[in-house]
């Protein structure tokens, strides 16, 4: 979950900056962060719907995805919660 907030605060910075969140297309590459593969060695997805981003790890096998939606999640997605947001 920390990754996934460091991506969120990273984008929201990058929309703040230039005006646009970064191109999909270029994956997490603008946003110059350490990391960008979650625990299980996988990429993070990053896409623009609906003009929102989502960024999702498709967390370990058989378990749900692991979703983070900084500006709200579009229809058809809802965010994760950590476990501390939970309590």
């Amino acid at each position: 979950m920390l990754d996934l907030k460091a991506i969120e605060s990273a984008l929201s910075l990058h929309l703040v900056q230039k005006g646009s969140y970064p191109d999909p297309a270029k994956g997490l590459a603008p946003l110059k962060l350490k990391n960008t593969r979650d625990p299980w060695g996988h990429d993070y997805v990053y896409r623009l719907e609906s003009g929102k981003p989502v960024v999702l790890s498709n967390g370990a096998t058989g378990e749900q995805p692991i979703v983070a939606c900084p500006d709200g999640c579009p229809a058809g997605y809802q965010a994760t919660e950590s476990r501390e947001e939970a309590k």
